[in-house]
């Protein structure tokens, strides 16, 4: 313990992580109070948006009519009826919208898409809305009127595991465990370019032990990272946020068309988190103590983490690759399937590095 202790010394006499820290609270609180102050737009955002499919629903009415006048049909009689019908479904939306009551505006907005999904049968009708989002948007609404629970906009929310998710998605990726790893990481890469290494030589613990004191400093490090990040947008959240149910049975998508509540979802982002933050860890001592410069290694490592990111991006996720679960929201909502076998999968990957470090480090010594 007093070894490690030691190496977090060297982590506060750099000042680098520290600072770290306080602007990831920063960061946070930031994202939050900009989600507090925003509450009233998100109001205005959907009034607006249904105000829009509205008038495009009555620009069709009235070019219906004027064919109907015409040359009166059987679709055009039934495209009339069932516009104005939606029309009328609009209005009454954005007025439940208006008025606050969120029971009210779920159950109407189901009642418009059911009746815009009959609207749209007909030849020349056009909702702005596809059939497949109108049927998932039925299904969450659904889900929330029995769940008790209004919905809410995942951008703007101040909902306490709303916002949690919505911090995991823009900290919890590639960007952010690269940044943990270069502040974390200079106490290792710092004593090769200060060639301070030498000094190791003659204390009285062995390469492996050395390797793995290193190893768990900065695997602290990251915990005490993902512990404020995961702590502050909880507090941040139950204190300030608005809170209605039970926040954490909130319904989420995933690919699979199935829903995962917002609370496994937090315990899912907790684990695949600290599990990838320890992988990536591992790969940073082997890139450390392979190339034993700070700049090679930082550099290796961005462009295999950036390697990682397009493959997934571009689709090819596969369960054994560990840079699948580099992007945390998108390893829980587009592979659900991989859950929690992807755990173990980062814990062989971490394994395979560390005995690979054990090996560089045997071959060319300190």
């Amino acid at each position: 313990m007093k070894k490690i202790f030691f190496e977090w010394k060297k982590i506060t006499r750099l000042k680098v992580f520290p600072i770290f820290m306080q602007l990831t609270f920063v960061f946070v609180f930031g994202l939050f109070f900009y989600n507090h102050m925003s509450q009233d737009q998100i109001k205005v955002k959907k009034t607006e948006y249904f105000t829009e499919l509205r008038k495009d629903v009555s620009r069709q009415l009235l070019q219906a009519e004027e064919e109907h006048k015409k040359r009166p049909s059987m679709g055009l009689s039934g495209l009339l009826h069932f516009g104005a019908e939606l029309s009328e479904g609009l209005q009454r939306l954005i007025g439940t919208i208006n008025s606050g009551d969120w029971r009210a505006e779920l159950q109407t907005e189901i009642e418009v898409y059911e009746t815009a999904i009959q609207y749209t049968i007909y030849d020349g009708a056009y909702f702005g809305v596809s059939l497949i989002d109108m049927e998932r948007i039925i299904k969450l609404n659904e889900e929330l009127l029995k769940r008790n629970l209004p919905k809410e906009d995942f951008d703007l929310s101040t909902q306490t595991s709303i916002f949690m998710k919505k911090v995991v998605s823009l900290v919890m990726n590639p960007v952010g465990f690269v940044m943990l790893l270069f502040v974390l990481g200079l106490i290792v890469t710092k004593e090769f370019d200060d060639n301070t290494i030498r000094q190791v030589l003659t204390l009285p613990m062995t390469r492996l032990e050395y390797m793995f004191i290193k190893f768990i400093t900065i695997v602290s490090g990251g915990a005490l990272w993902l512990a404020l990040i995961f702590g502050s947008s909880y507090l941040l959240g139950e204190l300030l946020g608005r809170a209605e149910g039970n926040i954490f049975q909130y319904p989420i998508y995933t690919s699979q068309d199935t829903f995962i509540s917002s609370g496994k979802y937090l315990v899912e982002a907790a684990l695949y988190s600290f599990s990838f933050m320890t992988f990536s860890v591992g790969l940073l001592l082997l890139l450390a103590y392979t190339f034993r410069n700070t700049i090679v290694t930082f550099s290796a490592l961005l462009f295999i983490m950036a390697g990682g990111w397009l493959l997934t991006s571009y689709g090819i996720q596969n369960m054994s690759n560990p840079f699948t679960y580099q992007m945390v929201d998108q390893a829980i909502l587009q592979t659900p399937q991989y859950f929690p076998a992807g755990i173990p999968v980062l814990g062989v990957a971490l394994l395979a590095l560390l005995v690979a470090t054990i090996m560089v480090n045997r071959k060319r010594g300190m």
